[in-house]
């Protein structure tokens, strides 16, 4: 009979757990994501932020705010269809105003889908009778979704199980 050292039954342990809770996770009713790990999440976002950029990247503020950019995306995952948009995701998105410093928005919170626009909410710009602002913008405009931190934390245990980090 083979004798398992402390160790070894330590790393079962984790790895079942692991499991178990991705297992958990495809049993609730979780978004379902375009991407299966966090590599291809920032590939597939740094891919649309070069698009964004890339006719315009040498005029005005643009080098700084690509950076800017990048740097303020990196736990957002791109939207590719607005319909996988959740009431109350946090997006953020390009201002394309001016093609010498196009800007990240501060971003605000998505509330609706209607007649191709997207709905969305500020609760911390105040306008006319203590009301947060509410505006639309069009759903071919290229929006990014903060990950939340389930899903995070979800991502990163699939990519630690299919990467073999853990032993059986």
């Amino acid at each position: 009979m083979e004798r398992i050292s402390r160790e070894q039954e330590i790393e079962k342990k984790e790895e079942r757990f692991i499991l178990d809770v991705l297992e958990n996770e495809k049993e609730k009713d979780t978004r379902v994501l375009s991407f299966s790990n966090l590599s291809q999440m920032k590939e597939e976002r740094e891919n649309v932020i070069n698009k964004i950029y890339n006719k315009f990247i040498d005029k005005g503020k643009n080098k700084i705010n690509y950076q800017k950019a990048l740097e303020s995306l990196s736990n957002y995952f791109y939207v590719k269809d607005p319909n996988d948009l959740e009431s109350g995701d946090f997006i953020r998105y390009f201002n394309f105003d001016d093609l010498n410093n196009i800007k990240l928005t501060h971003g605000a919170k998505f509330i609706g889908y209607r007649d191709g626009y997207l709905i969305l909410k500020n609760s911390k710009v105040i306008i006319n009778n203590n009301e947060p602002k509410i505006w639309k913008i069009k759903s071919s405009m290229p929006v990014f979704c903060v990950l939340s931190e389930t899903d995070t934390i979800k991502l990163c245990l699939q990519e630690l199980v299919s990467s073999g980090n853990t032993k059986e």
